[in-house]
Parts: structure tokens; C-alpha cells; sequence
């Protein structure tokens, strides 16, 4: 797991999308389903896209890299599939936009800022995850 995270929080770091995520994206993008014969971003069973799973980036705490990745992700989805809404996937940690907001998240830096993560044109909407112990 940690070559994962690695790769990851290099990627932000330099943000620019390695051509493997890209291709990846391409290919779940315009993968035609084996059954109707729809192509996924022609599917109007299909209600939104999530561009990763609850994204940490250790090397910037700032979230700039991090956003840098969603604007250029965001982008190349929306300019294939403008039918679907799209969103980041974060938890919803509080960032830098927000300084005086840092203190409720849960002890721990992750590299995001839920406020500025969002506000790129083509994120359709946010997502939180919250946890009850």
C-alpha cells in the first residue's frame, strides 16, 4: 500500500495525471455496457461520476496541489461526459480557505480543503463522509 500512496501524493505534488489514470479514466468513460450497449457516459441509469475516493496529499497540507489534480481531472471528464454530474469524493476536511474552520477536523492534516476543492466549474456537487463512534 504505501507504493500507492506514494505514486498518489507524487502525482498531486507535480499536478500533472500520469498517463495511466488518464487512460483509465478514458476507458471507464467510454466502456460500452456488455448488456444495453450504452456507452457508460451515455448511460442515464448512471446519476454522477467520483473522481477518487477520499484524496490525501501529504506533501502540500495546503489542498493546492490537490485541487490542481481536480481542475485538471474535472476537465478531461466533463469534456467527454457533460451528462453526468461529477464530484470529488472527499470527506470533507476544512483546508486554508477556511483557517478558523481547521480546529473540527479530526486532529490530523490530509492535504484538502473541501471549500476550494469544490469550486471548480465543473464539479457538479460535494460529498462528506462522517463517522459516529
Amino acid at each position: 500500500m504505501p507504493v500507492l500512496l506514494s505514486t498518489v501524493a507524487l502525482i498531486f505534488a507535480l499536478m500533472k495525471s500520469s498517463e495511466a489514470t488518464i487512460r483509465t479514466m478514458l476507458r471507464v468513460l467510454t466502456r460500452i455496457n456488455a448488456i444495453t450497449r450504452v456507452a457508460y457516459k451515455d448511460d442515464p441509469t448512471i446519476m454522477a461520476w467520483e473522481l477518487i475516493n477520499e484524496p490525501h496529499c501529504q506533501v502540500d497540507y495546503s489542498g493546492k496541489s490537490l485541487n490542481g489534480w481536480i481542475q485538471e481531472m474535472a476537465s478531461l471528464v466533463k469534456s467527454i461526459d457533460s451528462n453526468h454530474m461529477l464530484t470529488v469524493g472527499m470527506e470533507g476536511f476544512y483546508g486554508d480557505s477556511m483557517p478558523e474552520k481547521k480546529a473540527i477536523n479530526p486532529g490530523y492534516q490530509v492535504g484538502t480543503d473541501l471549500t476550494s476543492n469544490h469550486l471548480t466549474k465543473e464539479i457538479d456537487f460535494t460529498t462528506i463522509y462522517t463517522s459516529i463512534s
